[in-house]
């Protein structure tokens, strides 16, 4: 039986070029002065679409059927139990596979690729029940504390503003374990929005309750697949879009749940200002006016200029922030870094200094309005610049030299995430592509090996994935190469590579913001964590 490597090396190039991006080739002729040869190809193509995802896509998976020999596909649809009633190939090409059937199972068993386990597929159980060691820096508590003695003071709203890896979601677990305690039913609702926010939450709830619990309680999730759960005890972790979806289906429904909710926590609360979020607050709150709100963010504005927007926000959290004030420090970021819970980043600038754009793209920079992000043509278009790229694998090519073991690129683009990752491969450099295409499964698994313990160098190359919910200490190098004039983004991309060793992280993070011609930037979190301090 055959290998799926073994079958893509009998495939023509222009098929391996839909699995491999095209400049991939021209790169690595110019690092390593040579061409690819063809087994390089497959095991390139291999390491940025692993034989698992191949195999469960129709289109890749019936390419791969061509490239049988005969008695191969005699023998695999002999494996299959199929009826040939035309001849292998077509027999092949028309069958279906369905997840986890008895079928797709001896699909993989004939290629000898290991079947995903079904708890891969990121389809976790929409009830978990939590029986009830969780504590808290001195910081911690302090704020801790403070956010307490406004709710028992009868403020209703807080605003929690800390830097990110200073330990927001450690600090909300405790009060929402202390909430729920004191409540008969006690019932927490968690907003949020992206999969790795939403499992983050209902993962540290169970830690946090296993040791701060005084009664079992349940956990329902209500995002991805998963459909609602009513409880009247423990923490809803929902989705934004799911939870609003549901309430337009019946106008009545969160008016009538609001009347259990203690607290509702709404992560990345710089977004709660928008219409429909504002609208789930107001029903939330309005109709339950015991029921508190707390956001948490590391950044208390929604742009870098639109005093408006930032004003909206303050106003709807009673201009009532909370954040870390420790004596004879003038700011968070001094007083976490002196004491090794941050790291201390060095900020670096990679100048590409031509022009890339063309020139009605530089004409729609100079007519951008405030706020305004950069287009999908203009990102790219620097995705595609040879020069760009080159720039940006030898720089990670440098970290790697340096000692660097864990790298994180935020990409330009999907197809610059898996452009970087292809090249860096032709390099022999262990590297991974997170897109939001990537399934769960396989995003899983590539973050765990991301995150253990092996000394060898690796790299992640993510686009628009691993800004939010993502915890990996050892992380010690971030390339920072998508363009972005929202504050908000790039300070959670830097947020990524700053754990201290006091947290299981590193000393010292480097800091690589790519600046392209006439596109600006930001490079520090000083500026970012006090940049909305006037309208609070």
């Amino acid at each position: 039986m055959p290998t799926i490597a073994e079958v893509l090396s009998r495939a023509p190039r222009n098929e391996l070029d839909m699995l491999i991006p095209e400049s991939v080739d021209r790169l690595l002729e110019i690092l390593n002065n040579e061409s690819l040869s063809s087994q390089r190809r497959v095991e390139i193509a291999l390491s940025i679409t692993p034989p698992e995802q191949l195999l469960r896509n129709t289109t890749y998976r019936d390419q791969l059927f061509t490239r049988l020999k005969k008695d191969e596909a005699d023998q695999l649809v002999q494996k299959l139990g199929l009826n040939d009633d035309k001849n292998s190939f077509s027999t092949l090409k028309g069958s279906q596979f369905y997840k986890y059937s008895s079928r797709e199972t001896s699909l993989f068993d004939y290629f000898d690729v290991p079947l995903p386990d079904r708890d891969d597929d990121g389809d976790l159980p929409g009830l978990t029940d939590v029986t009830p060691k969780y504590g808290l820096f001195d910081y911690q508590r302090t704020v801790f504390n403070r956010v307490m003695k406004e709710f028992q003071g009868g403020e209703n709203r807080v605003f929690l503003h800390m830097p990110t890896g200073s330990g927001k979601t450690r600090i909300t677990m405790s009060l929402v374990c202390s909430i729920i305690r004191a409540s008969d039913p006690g019932l927490v609702l968690w907003l949020a929005e992206g999969q790795e926010l939403l499992d983050q939450a209902a993962d540290e709830f169970q830690t946090a309750w296993s040791h701060l619990g005084n009664q079992e309680v349940q956990i329902s999730r209500f995002y991805g697949t998963h459909e609602w759960n009513e409880i009247n005890q423990g923490l809803v972790v929902a989705g934004l879009r799911k939870l609003w979806n549901k309430e337009k289906k019946s106008a009545t429904f969160l008016a009538n749940f609001s009347s259990d909710v203690s607290l509702v926590v709404f992560d990345e609360a710089h977004q709660s200002v928008a219409e429909t979020y504002q609208k789930m607050i107001d029903r939330l709150t309005l109709f339950n006016e015991s029921c508190r709100l707390l956001g948490l963010s590391a950044t208390p504005g929604r742009s870098y200029s639109d005093r408006s927007a930032d004003r909206e926000l303050a106003k709807l959290y009673d201009q009532n922030k909370i954040e870390i004030d420790v004596s004879g420090y003038s700011d968070p970021f001094n007083y976490l870094k002196s004491e090794g819970y941050l790291s201390k980043p060095e900020f670096h600038t990679l100048k590409i200094n031509k022009q890339i754009l063309s020139e009605d793209l530089r004409e729609e920079v100079e007519g951008m309005s405030q706020g305004q992000d950069y287009s999908k043509a203009i990102l790219r278009e620097l995705s595609e610049d040879e020069r760009r790229n080159l720039s940006i694998i030898r720089k990670i090519l440098d970290l790697i030299k340096e000692g660097h073991n864990r790298i994180i690129l935020f990409a330009t683009t999907v197809d610059h995430a898996r452009i970087i990752s292809a090249a860096l491969k032709g390099q022999d450099v262990d590297s991974a592509v997170i897109t939001a295409e990537t399934p769960n499964y396989i995003r899983e698994r590539q973050i765990e090996r991301f995150k253990s313990d092996n000394d060898g160098p690796r790299v992640l190359c993510n686009y628009n994935v691993l800004t939010t919910g993502f915890d990996a200490p050892q992380t010690s190098a971030a390339v920072i190469a998508r363009p972005t004039t929202s504050l908000v983004l790039y300070s959670q991309m830097v947020g990524r590579a700053i754990r201290g060793p006091k947290v299981g992280g590193t000393e010292d993070a480097d800091i690589w913001t790519v600046i392209d011609t006439d596109l600006p930037g930001f490079g520090d979190l000083t500026e970012a964590f006090w940049n909305w301090e006037d309208v609070w």
